[in-house]
């Protein structure tokens, strides 16, 4: 990073981006998660590089960018936190809704914690560093050579996790589903309709499967 470049990002992009998230702008911590965030994305180019520096060292700082690709993604990364970039993604919306909204009622049968585990996966099947602790942090961009993106690949890993605890418990898909007050697609609810959600949300009592079934019109949220 030349010294133009050091003083666009030190007296203009991060002073910008504190001001709009409201962080302190002297928070460093701060500031070298977000370079740990953008470098070590998967399809970065120095992806590996820069996993070995947070692991010897402990964090990226501005005097390790030299490369200008490295350069602009942490630019670009300013200016969208800054509100100067508009941080629309469909896709990334509509899996963060399915793992919120359908993923994780379903998991929190199952277990205790739910985010607590959805996080120990984070650590168990992607390289989680300051700046990366979150499922938002996951890039939903596919991978090179077309594969499927970090995000897409934590819904994949939380399924199947899902699926062994429900199997284990006993539940068929459908129970699951009732039972986490989630919308069903089992073949019986997706010919004659489901009618559970509105059951279960006016009574505590079991329910006969004949009676859950019904016409609906109650479109997908996406």
């Amino acid at each position: 990073m030349n010294k133009q470049q050091r003083i666009k990002m030190m007296a203009e992009l991060w002073p910008a981006a504190c001001a709009f998230q409201k962080w302190n702008r002297n928070d460093d911590a701060k500031r070298y998660d977000i370079f740990a965030r953008v470098l070590t994305a998967e399809g970065s180019a120095r992806r590996e590089h820069f996993l070995q520096l947070i692991e010897s060292r402990g964090h990226i700082s501005g005097n390790d960018l030299v490369h200008e690709d490295d350069i602009s993604a942490v630019f670009k990364e300013l200016k969208e936190l800054a509100g100067k970039i508009p941080l629309v993604d469909p896709k990334k919306k509509q899996l963060l809704w399915v793992v919120r909204n359908q993923l994780r009622p379903c998991l929190a049968l199952y277990v205790e914690q739910p985010d607590s585990y959805m996080t120990k996966i984070l650590k168990e099947r992607h390289k989680v560093f300051r700046g990366v602790s979150t499922i938002e942090d996951l890039s939903s961009q596919p991978r090179p050579d077309n594969k499927p993106s970090e995000l897409m690949m934590f819904v994949f890993t939380l399924n199947d996790r899902i699926d062994a605890l429900r199997s284990a418990y006993g539940d068929t898909g459908h129970m699951m589903c009732v039972r986490a007050r989630v919308k069903c697609k089992c073949a019986e609810c997706a010919k004659y309709g489901q009618r559970h959600l509105e059951v279960l949300a006016g009574s505590e009592s079991e329910v006969p499967l004949e009676a859950e079934l019904q016409p609906v019109t109650e479109e997908e949220p996406f």
